[in-house]
Parts: C-alpha cells; sequence; structure tokens
C-alpha cells in the first residue's frame, strides 16, 4: 500500500541463491503452463434455444428497451449481438405461469415467463485451447490464419464439446505455474438492468434533524457496468504482489502488468508452495522453497463488484507433487437439447505417489464452485425477479439474484412453477411457497424428467430428470475428494451438507521427515517443521463433522475426503446443497453419484 515501508537489505547483507530463482519460483522446478481467455458468452456461446438477446438503451433514463421493467429504460453499456449467444444456466422448457394473490399484505400479481434461465451478458475465463477460429468473411480468415485463437483480431467459438463452467486449472505441489491471460472483451463491457441489489451505505447524518424519515442510501447496480479489464487473483500460492497479484490494490498499477487492457494479453508467475529466507551467516540469506499440496482454490476477477456476478471467476487445484490428471469425464450439455454431450474439468481423477497418513494415492475429485448474485432473465430477455423480491432496497443485498454451482441452477420456484417473488404464504394462501403439494419431491428427478427438454437417460453420463446443476460421479468405496468453493457472494454464507458422508474438517498432513519423531502418529507434524503441513491426508488429530458453515464470498473449504458411498461403501445418488435457505431457495443443490 501507498504508505506502507519498503523493506529493503541492506548492503552489508546478500542473498546466496538468488540466481537459482526466477521471481518466486525455483529454476529447477516444473513448469505447468496455462493460458485463459477472458471472453463474452454472446460472442462464443450458441443460442440453440430460442433465446431473444436485448439490446440496450443508448442512455439510462430515456426511451429504449427495458428489460427490468422499471420504467426507466437499461443501463448504459456496450451493445448486445442479437445474433450472439447466451450462458443457459438451465435449458428446461419450463413454463412458469404468471399468477396473482388477491387478499392480504402479500396481495399482487406476479410476473412468470419461458425459460430456458440464462444470462446473455455472461463473461467468462475459458481456456483458449477451447477456442477455435470462427471467421466470416476473408479479412477474417486472414486473421485467423495469423495467430488463431491467439489473434484478438480473429473471431472465435467455443469448441461444440468443451467445457461450459467456471475455468478449472490444475498444478502440482512444488509447481512454477505459468498463466497467460488474454483479453477478448470490447472497450465497453455490455450489461442489462436488473433486479441484482448492492449494499447500503448508511450516511453520517442517517439521523440528522433535516432527514425525516431517517434514509440509508444504496447503491444501484445498474448504474454500474462491468469493467472491460481482467485480472487473474489467485489464492494461497506465492507470488509477487506488485507485479502478478491479478488486482489493483495500492500502487499495483496497470503498467506493472496486473491486468490486461481489451485486446492484450499479459502473463502471471506463482508457486505452488512456500517460499521463506533463511539466515545461513551474518550477512547472508539462502531462500527456501517448500512444495505445498492446497488442493483447490478461488481464481478471482480484478473487478469485486460486477465480473463476479457475470460468472468471471474459476478454480486453481494444487495437487500432490508427481500427480497426473483424467479429465475425460462427459456431462450432459446444458447449452443446447437432446443427448448431446460436453467434457466437464470439474471431475477428474487424479493419480499421485501414495504416502503417508492417506495423502496422494489415486482418488476421485470433484469441483463444487458455488455463485450466489447470478443474474437470470426469461426467454424473451426479462429480467428475473428475487426470490426476496419485497426486501429490494432495504435489506434484500445479502439475498439479492440467484444461486447454483458450477453455472449451472435448480432452484425450487422453477422446479416447482412459481414466479421466482411469489410470497411466502403458508398452505392457505393459492400460489405461494407454503401451499405446495409436494414439497418433499424437491430433489426427486422425477419431478422433472417429463418437462421439456429435461435432461435425459445418456448411459455412462446421466439420468433421466438429472438436475442442471453437477452430477459428480464415483466408484462405490474408491477413495474421493470435493473442493468446496464460492466465487461470486454476497455477504449472506451458506452451510454445504453431503448427505452419507462425514469428513475431517482440517485435513492436513506431515510427509517423510517432516513427520513427528516423538509422537508417533502417521502424518503428525513435527511442531517444529517451518511449513507445518505439506500435503492433504487422513489427519491423526482431524475431527470429523458433516457440514461446513461459512460458504460465502470468495470462500475455500479444505477437500471433503471421503470413502465414496460412505463408510458402507453403499452405491446410489447423496445430495448435496447448502442447507441453508438463502443458498438452498435459490438453486444450490446436486448428486453425488456412486456407482
Amino acid at each position: 500500500l501507498p504508505n506502507n515501508p519498503v523493506a529493503t537489505l541492506p548492503n552489508t547483507e546478500t542473498v546466496v541463491n538468488e540466481q537459482d530463482f526466477n521471481g518466486v519460483c525455483p529454476i529447477a522446478a516444473r513448469v505447468a503452463i496455462h493460458d485463459v481467455t477472458a471472453v463474452l458468452a454472446n460472442d462464443v456461446l450458441p443460442n440453440r434455444l430460442g433465446v431473444s438477446i436485448p439490446t440496450n438503451a443508448p442512455a439510462r433514463g430515456i426511451q429504449g428497451p427495458d428489460s427490468d421493467g422499471d420504467g426507466i429504460g437499461d443501463n448504459v453499456g456496450g451493445q448486445l449481438n442479437p445474433a450472439g449467444g447466451t450462458l443457459v444456466m438451465n435449458r428446461r422448457g419450463t413454463v412458469v405461469p404468471t399468477v396473482t394473490i388477491n387478499a392480504g399484505a402479500e396481495a399482487g400479481t406476479f410476473l412468470g415467463g419461458a425459460v430456458p434461465l440464462n444470462d446473455p451478458t455472461a463473461i467468462l475465463y475459458l481456456r483458449t485451447a477451447d477456442l477455435v477460429p470462427n471467421p466470416r468473411t476473408q479479412a477474417q480468415r486472414n486473421q485467423c490464419n495469423a495467430g488463431g485463437a491467439t489473434n484478438p483480431a480473429c473471431p472465435v467459438r467455443l469448441a461444440d464439446n468443451a467445457p461450459v463452467e467456471p475455468v478449472v486449472l490444475r498444478a502440482n505441489a512444488g509447481d512454477c505455474i505459468q498463466v497467460t491471460l488474454r483479453n477478448r472483451l470490447p472497450a465497453v463491457a455490455p450489461d442489462l438492468a436488473g433486479w441484482q441489489d448492492l449494499f447500503w451505505v448508511v450516511n453520517r447524518d442517517l439521523f440528522a434533524a433535516n432527514r425525516n424519515p431517517a434514509q440509508m442510501r444504496f447503491f444501484n447496480n445498474n448504474l454500474v457496468r462491468p469493467s472491460s479489464y481482467v485480472g487473474l487473483h489467485p489464492q494461497l500460492v506465492e507470488h509477487d504482489i506488485t507485479r502478478h497479484d491479478g488486482v489493483l490494490v495500492g500502487n499495483n498499477a496497470l503498467e506493472n502488468g496486473q491486468l490486461a487492457a481489451p485486446g492484450g494479453s499479459l502473463t502471471y508467475r506463482w508457486y505452488a508452495g512456500d517460499i521463506a529466507y533463511e539466515r545461513v551467516g551474518a550477512s547472508q540469506f539462502r531462500i527456501v522453497a517448500t512444495p505445498i499440496e492446497f488442493g483447490a482454490t478461488n481464481l478471482l476477477s480484478a473487478d469485486r463488484v460486477k465480473q463476479p456476478q457475470k460468472g468471471l471467476f474459476g478454480a486453481l487445484v494444487i495437487e500432490p507433487a508427481g500427480a497426473t490428471y483424467a479429465e475425460t469425464t462427459l456431462v450432459a450439455d446444458g447449452q443446447g437439447t437432446g443427448q448431446a454431450t460436453r467434457l466437464t474439468r470439474a471431475q477428474a481423477t487424479i493419480t499421485a505417489p501414495a504416502g503417508d497418513a492417506g495423502s496422494g494415492g489415486t482418488y476421485r475429485e470433484a469441483l463444487t464452485i458455488g455463485h450466489k448474485i447470478t443474474n437470470l432473465r426469461w426467454k424473451d430477455g426479462r429480467a428475473i425477479a428475487n426470490v426476496n423480491q419485497n426486501e429490494l432496497g432495504r435489506e434484500g443485498a445479502e439475498d439479492s439474484g440467484h444461486a447454483g454451482f458450477n453455472y449451472g441452477i435448480e432452484p425450487p420456484w422453477f422446479r416447482f412453477k412459481l414466479p421466482p417473488d411469489v410470497p411466502f404464504g403458508n398452505a392457505s394462501t393459492p400460489n405461494s411457497y407454503g401451499s405446495i403439494p409436494n414439497a418433499h419431491a424437491m430433489y426427486a428427478n422425477a419431478l422433472v424428467a417429463g418437462e421439456l427438454n429435461s435432461i435425459p437417460a445418456i448411459a455412462g453420463v446421466s439420468a433421466a430428470g438429472d438436475p442442471q446443476t453437477p452430477v459428480f460421479r464415483a466408484t462405490a468405496g474408491d477413495p474421493a475428494r470435493m473442493y468446496l468453493l464460492n466465487g461470486a457472494s454476497a455477504d449472506r454464507d451458506g452451510t454445504f451438507i453431503l448427505h452419507g458422508h462425514l469428513w475431517q474438517k482440517d485435513p492436513f498432513v506431515c510427509t517423510g521427515t517432516a513427520q513427528d519423531d516423538e509422537v508417533l502418529l502417521p502424518g503428525r507434524c513435527d511442531p517444529s517443521t517451518p511449513v507445518p503441513s505439506l500435503a492433504l491426508g487422513l489427519n491423526p488429530q482431524g475431527k470429523y463433522v458433516g457440514g461446513q458453515e461459512g460458504m460465502g464470498h470468495v470462500f475455500g473449504h479444505w477437500p471433503i475426503l471421503f470413502t465414496a458411498g460412505g463408510t458402507g461403501s453403499v452405491p446410489g445418488d447423496y445430495l448435496y446443497r447448502d442447507y441453508s435457505p438463502s443458498g438452498n431457495d435459490k438453486g444450490q443443490f446436486g448428486l453425488l453419484r456412486v456407482q
């Protein structure tokens, strides 16, 4: 920060092995190379389900499109391509009817609509290798011949079988991670007005005599458009915060390579481990690099207000040293119809050398990446109201928007064909949440199996009626891990549960000589070890839990280590979800399918 003192070594102090490092990376370390591009969903995704893509009004408050129905037109932003694509978060063709409640304090008309649930303004991180040239003119073909998807002048689309999910990058403990980030966003990012609410600001004169009644000022989310500059901020790994942090904080300037401008690119370098300085003489230090298996961490955007709402987040997984990955799992294609499939990298089989205390080995890995401030639209382009719409402008900011996992959403209102903003009510209030006659069927595939364009039964991929949030697959009795991340959220934290399974709250272990040689428990760390834990495994002093609270913004939970199917290795579908209403009533649930 600007007023922090800058620590420098006196002239008499030297680092004896500085030549062995390139920044924070040991020169001898294996380099894990990744190439990522930030794109508009409108530019690279298909529109196979007939979604109407709205276009913006030329300025807020004048005549023009009014996609949220507030009577004052859409917010200022770049233009969407009406012939372009959209990010579909639930493809079912359900029609939610408009309903009216005639009596009581909650009386009113609540608007429904046709689906799929989608967001044409979504912004995504994608692996550049998943983008394929899509030229339409000879001039564009010439550009595509000069660099392909890495040339920002070459139009691209997402390959038909490539993942549509938050980007997942993997590396091993001790790796030097080199990530090239490319920016394909336009100079003015598009946006559409919606019902998302931002946090309030308390005025200093809130209770002043001239303010009657007392007022609290709110940010209007529709007056803020997403930044067109992009960064990639990692968690836990070592990096030089002045050049490779991916955000503008304090004196971290654009010219230091923190953010990529539209059409530009940059390269970050991170180390999967710990960097320390060890004194080796009266005036000498040695840099000590220690590999660490961190597990999964969030990859975060530089714009912390609007870009997360649009889906700009991902995951970085630091696997055990020497690990290999089989990223070959197929899932139903949520962007289209029928039995088409796509690859997912949120599920993988990891093979690593087996270590102490259950570390390493071969295990099934699943990444559950939550998002809680999602903007959703009906098929005709209208913004979808919040579940707690009556709280908008008061205390609704914590629960504003919609929620899911890995760009998939399965909200109860949608499954039961109710507009999201109907009152909670009770059994005697028709068309309210309280009057749903078969609420017990909320998570059952049979509830939606007959709906138009539901996920069909696909051998080895899905069962009829599968939710369009992640369905993770594992083999009964095999070791498995589920990482819980949260790339986008407001202030209302959730509580994650995985039915039928328990896991250790702190699965941190030491291996080899880092183990305690006095208290002889496999994996127990020597208290004098400079870096307490280097690996994930079965902590001999670990506490077992059946839920994890605090699932909020940029939250990351250490891996849920379990035997697939529980202690009895029982096959079947196991529900995972946000146990709290703030996530569950917006669509945060999925299945672990143990076969």
